[in-house]
């Protein structure tokens, strides 16, 4: 889903008035009333819409795409509401052994545009190979821990089977104050 909004996003096409059906698995779970307006960052990660557009205007879903301003953002009402999301009983009936996505963009000129990513990175049959855990891993790691830590952990937690001391790596992800990340301005309770 979200490689194709990135490729959308670089792209000249633009989202008509008319909207961007998207035919997706599981897409009546993430699209319940709430997921359209979200206000938490629990609402917005499970919400179709909000990453569909967030990916659209930043590009790349980060951790900052789900802080409280991003999440309330009113300027990505009027993209989220051109979002169309839309159950698809064929796609559902490949579940578990394909997941198929599935998004429909017309422009203004009434051309269409379909991207289909059949089991997308991560799935069983297309599984993340080294460099894209790397990539993953420092995308998550580095707004939290700094570029120099995130290296030093990324190195050694990579290879973890050959360490020693465990002790000593959970150390390297040892959490500094993560009250911007909690949304409330107070440290996060689910952090220990």
């Amino acid at each position: 889903m979200i490689l194709w909004t990135l490729s959308l996003e670089r792209s000249p096409i633009t989202l008509p008035a008319s909207g961007l059906p998207i035919f997706i698995t599981q897409a009546r779970k993430s699209c319940e009333p709430e997921k359209w307006d979200p206000r938490t960052r629990e609402t917005a990660d499970h919400s179709l819409p909000y990453i569909f557009a967030r990916a659209l205007v930043d590009g790349p879903i980060r951790m900052s795409s789900f802080e409280d301003e991003a999440v309330r953002d009113p300027a990505l009402r009027p993209i989220m509401a051109k979002i169309k999301v839309i159950p698809d009983d064929a796609i559902e009936a490949m579940l578990p052994e394909k997941t198929l996505l599935r998004a429909v963009a017309t422009t203004h000129d009434g051309t269409r545009h379909t991207c289909e990513i059949v089991n997308p990175l991560g799935h069983p049959d297309n599984p993340m190979q080294d460099r894209d855990i790397e990539e993953k891993f420092t995308a998550l790691a580095e707004p939290v821990l700094g570029a120099q830590r995130s290296r030093a952990a990324w190195e050694r937690w990579r290879d973890v089977t050959r360490s020693a001391d465990l002790a000593r790596l959970l150390e390297l992800l040892d959490l500094p104050d993560l009250s911007r990340f909690s949304g409330t301005g107070t440290p996060s309770k689910e952090v220990s």
